[in-house]
């Protein structure tokens, strides 16, 4: 659990093994998702770990008139949940997924409106996957729950400043 200023907690899913990848000279970490070039600087500086980017779908929501697209989303229609989810674990020690991007791919439509409902996103990102009602996503919350390797699932937020906050809260053992 790691502790917020003022000794309020956090639950993030996986934050100790987590910690320990981004502390770790030897590890790797995968990040996957609209990914800020600040925050590419920022690991590239505070992270001992080396990190695999896979950034995709930057400026989505400034291009509504635009289809998203996204080559995990491809991955995962066309070989399922599970099998993505493998294969990102098998890349790193860590992942974390801006899996807002696969919801916006695969629903043609950057209007968070037409992705998997508020509830199911939350669950998601909370690897809660009896919550989820949508088939591909429950697979995928369960397979990342399941994975051997810690991953975390959220949006924009947690690729930008939530991972620079996960970094900070690495070195300082929270």
């Amino acid at each position: 659990m790691a502790t917020l200023p003022g000794g309020g907690s956090l639950e993030v899913p996986g934050m100790e093994a987590l910690g320990a990848v981004l502390r770790d000279r030897g590890a790797q970490l995968v990040v996957a998702g609209r990914i800020p070039a600040s925050t590419i600087a920022y690991l590239e500086t505070e992270a001992a770990c080396r990190v695999r980017w896979f950034v995709e779908e930057r400026g989505m929501r400034s291009a509504p008139n635009e289809a998203p697209r996204s080559l995990l989303a491809d991955w995962l229609e066309r070989l399922g949940p599970v099998d993505l989810i493998g294969e990102l674990s098998g890349l790193g020690d860590g992942v974390i997924l801006d899996s807002r991007v696969l919801m916006a791919a695969l629903a043609g439509s950057s209007r968070a409106a037409d992705w998997p409902p508020a509830e199911e996103r939350f669950a998601s990102d909370f690897l809660d996957a009896p919550g989820i009602a949508t088939p591909w996503l429950a697979e995928l919350t369960q397979a990342a729950g399941n994975a051997p390797i810690p991953i975390l699932l959220g949006g924009h937020s947690l690729v930008s400043d939530g991972l620079r906050i996960l970094v900070d809260a690495a070195w300082l053992g929270r």
